[in-house]
């Protein structure tokens, strides 16, 4: 993420088209966000657009605008998303769903900086930044001729790939601290933290949902527990049980890897942070299961704190 955070700066820098791309629920919304408000255009509009959530036959007038009496039921004028973001930021949210029969008025517009509204005679002249951003493969999206090859270059300017949240294990104990600091004073008395028991349970599970997973878990744990910190029982069941199906799925070494891995934290726990206790449960040194915490992507047990 320190890394996605690098790349989010260097492109609000630019003014440069920008492809967002990871699994849904990882925060490329906010991500698009932040280029915006640390761009030169923070001071213009960010004008989001669900590309899968518009009607294929309400598109161009989503897009584009109309005049009064474009077509049935157009009553008035309407400033379409391109108008709405001028001198701003147009975000292009799941392009990936958008139809093909679409992509074509969508480039050319990108291309020109110009539209016109549906029933409109002249074009319009629009400033706006574009960034797209998508949960699909676009690459094999084109080759499946579901997405226009030039529409997909003309987007892939600058890229930053958001990772999926089972791909960043260490980020989710402050995540969990995050999310508890937000919502934990709505709860009387304030949830102000987790025991290292949850933060284990939250590591281990592989948060198909990402993000938007955890905190929906997180509030839960809130609304539920009945204490200052949230305990394993406070974590929705599904955190402890593990999918049909998924015994072969993973290679020899990865289920020995994750052996270890529930090793050293049953260690860890059941210690309460002691390396030398944990060290002689696990007949290793003390000093050898610190190392292995940062081998197995556990470092993060190092910086807990254990309540009495």
């Amino acid at each position: 993420m320190a890394r996605v955070r690098d790349s989010i700066m260097k492109a609000a820098q630019s003014g440069f088209t920008v492809l967002i791309e990871g699994e849904s629920g990882t925060g490329k919304e906010l991500v698009a966000r932040a280029i915006h408000w640390n761009s030169a255009r923070r001071s213009g509009q960010f004008v989001n657009v669900n590309c899968a959530g518009v009607p294929r036959d309400l598109v161009e007038s989503e897009f584009f605008g109309h005049e009064a009496g474009a077509f049935t039921g157009a009553h008035r004028r309407r400033i379409g998303k391109f108008e709405q973001a001028r001198n701003g930021t147009l975000f292009l949210n799941e392009i990936g769903e958008m139809d093909v029969s679409v992509q074509a008025k969508l480039l050319r517009a990108i291309e020109e900086n110009r539209i016109e509204r549906l029933g409109g005679g002249s074009p319009i002249a629009v400033d706006v930044r574009f960034i797209a951003a998508t949960n699909r493969n676009l690459r094999q999206a084109v080759a499946e001729g579901l997405f226009r090859q030039d529409l997909y270059f003309r987007l892939n300017v600058l890229t930053i790939r958001v990772p999926a949240l089972r791909e960043r294990t260490d980020d989710i104990p402050a995540l969990a601290r995050y999310l508890i600091s937000r919502s934990g004073k709505e709860k009387e008395p304030a949830v102000l933290g987790m025991t290292l028991e949850a933060e284990s349970i939250l590591c281990q599970y592989p948060w198909p949902g990402n993000v938007r997973e955890l905190r929906n878990v997180i509030q839960s744990a809130i609304a539920m527990g009945s204490s200052e910190f949230i305990e394993p029982k406070d974590l929705p069941r599904e955190l402890f049980e593990r999918s049909p199906g998924t015994r072969y799925e993973i290679t020899m070494d990865e289920a020995v890897r994750e052996v270890k891995r529930q090793y050293l934290i049953d260690a860890v726990v059941e210690s309460r942070g002691d390396w030398a206790k944990a060290g002689k449960m696990l007949n290793l040194h003390l000093k050898t299961v610190p190392r292995m915490l940062d081998k197995l992507d556990l470092s993060h047990l190092k910086k807990l704190s254990f309540r009495d």
